[in-house]
């Protein structure tokens, strides 16, 4: 003995290292893009699908987001179905953070050919000064409620949207757009009798760019 401590190979986590191996080894079989990963501590490489590549530029876009987000962009059943296909295809590429939202890694930022969904200026407090969303949610910025201003309901911002661009969402789908600006930071909510929101930033101070 050297008198350095040295693990058994007993600790080793060498499942996981084969499964990850493996997994690999399959990609490769079928093709597609192969990076080098810095999520593996082996220091492996995840290849990466054209579909996988596709469902990357979600991740990159949307976040921060969350399994029913992506449900509802892939079509999966379930955000059990989500939390799998993240795990086996995309490990390497994304992370959650604290509030267990799921973000992308920069490396998969530089791997696909997709704008951040949102961007901070870096002299900044941190708040967001361009996103990329889809249309909806850009119409929802310009016209729900500004920091000043009194917050307002759900169905207060679909009546606005109506007059404002003649357009008829599901209730639904407006009061998902408002959590996922208020995941991006750009919408806080307060709850009253109802949940109620308004901007956290001046609106001529955020730039939004609609997704494709």
């Amino acid at each position: 003995m050297n008198g350095r401590n040295r693990s058994s190979t007993a600790d080793w986590p060498v499942t996981g290292a084969f499964d990850r191996v493996s997994q690999g080894d399959e990609s490769r079989a079928r093709g597609g893009t192969q990076r080098k990963s810095t999520g593996s501590p082996y220091g492996s490489t995840m290849t990466l699908s054209e579909a996988a590549q596709d469902r990357l530029a979600d991740v990159v876009e949307l976040q921060p987001t969350k399994n029913s987000e992506l449900q509802e962009r892939w079509g999966m059943e379930s955000g059990s179905e989500v939390h799998q296909y993240l795990e086996d295809e995309l490990g390497d590429y994304y992370f959650r953070d604290d509030n267990s939202l799921i973000r992308a890694t920069a490396e998969a930022a530089d791997l696909v050919d997709v704008e951040p969904g949102i961007e901070s200026d870096p002299e900044g407090d941190g708040t967001p000064s361009k996103i990329r969303v889809p249309e909806l949610q850009a119409q929802i910025v310009a016209v729900v409620a500004g920091p000043a201003d009194r917050t307002e309901s759900v169905v207060s911002v679909l009546h606005k949207l109506r007059a404002e661009y003649d357009v008829d969402p599901e209730a639904e789908a407006v009061r998902s757009g408002l959590q996922s600006l208020r995941r991006k930071g750009v919408v806080e909510v307060e709850y009253r009798t109802v949940p109620t929101f308004r901007l956290t930033v001046e609106r001529e101070e955020l730039e939004v760019a609609v997704s494709d």
